[in-house]
């Protein structure tokens, strides 16, 4: 029985599994992910906030920042929302406040929208000047979430912002832009 062969064997078995496993971290490492701290245009093997955002790919990474641009509209949405939730809340006191003093909503002398209360909106705001609305427990409920959900949502692109992809930081001005554009077309003042 030839021990020597047998050994000879281990040893190229051994050295097969290393050399194997050293190219498979090799690979590993170079699609390892990408976090970089200054200005850059990376687009492949870029990381966000988590290794499980590991972009691998173009559609992907163009994905992200369609995603992005998404959020950013998103946030503007729920910031028209927000200021709409406070308005209901307006009219909806005005309202009772117009039935318990036995005013009748007619037609202000403003041009505009009633807001569906079959008031103008110089009625109502003859009628809210000086006085001051506190929100009931759910109207106050709503008004926290939707400031939760901006708060969390705007802290969330800050910290994609602090990645200084180009392609994010366009991707979050563009979507700034169009979500203002879409949803900041308000009355003023």
């Amino acid at each position: 029985m030839d021990h020597s062969m047998h050994m000879g064997s281990a040893t190229t078995t051994t050295s097969a599994a290393a050399a194997a496993s050293s190219s498979a971290f090799s690979a590993e490492a170079a699609a390892a992910c990408q976090m970089q701290m200054l200005w850059n245009w990376s687009t492949l093997n870029s990381c966000f906030l988590s290794s499980s955002w590991h972009i691998r790919s173009h559609s992907q990474f163009a994905g992200s920042c369609v995603g992005v641009f998404l959020l950013v509209v998103l946030i503007e949405g729920l910031r028209r929302g927000g200021r709409e939730w406070d308005r209901w809340i307006v009219r909806r006191h005005v309202r009772q406040r117009g039935n318990e003093e036995g005013i009748e909503g007619k037609k202000g002398t403003e041009t505009g929208t009633g807001m569906g209360t079959g008031m103008g909106m110089g009625t109502m705001v003859g009628m809210a000047k000086g006085t001051k609305v506190t929100p009931t427990l759910l109207q106050q409920a709503g008004r926290t979430a939707i400031y939760t959900a901006l708060f969390g949502a705007g802290y969330f692109i800050m910290l994609l912002a602090m990645y200084y992809n180009g392609y994010i930081i366009f991707s979050i001005l563009l979507g700034a832009f169009v979500g203002n554009a879409v949803f900041g077309w308000d009355t003023v003042g």
